[in-house]
């Protein structure tokens, strides 16, 4: 499944996290799991205890 979203971000180097504020005014925060030149990993744990893993690769 493919879910697209606007809004802007602000990332934490200390932390290596990434907080992500959506149009809505919703905003979450994701921990960088890798980061190389190529692609960065993040996941999340929704309240529901669900984890979600995202892979972004450089074109």
């Amino acid at each position: 499944m493919v879910q697209s979203y606007s809004g802007d971000w602000t990332e934490d180097d200390s932390k290596q996290d990434v907080t992500l504020l959506y149009n809505t005014g919703e905003q979450k925060t994701w921990e960088i799991t890798v980061l190389t030149e190529s692609s960065m990993t993040a996941e999340i744990v929704e309240p529901d205890n669900k984890r979600y893993k995202v892979v972004f690769n450089r074109k």
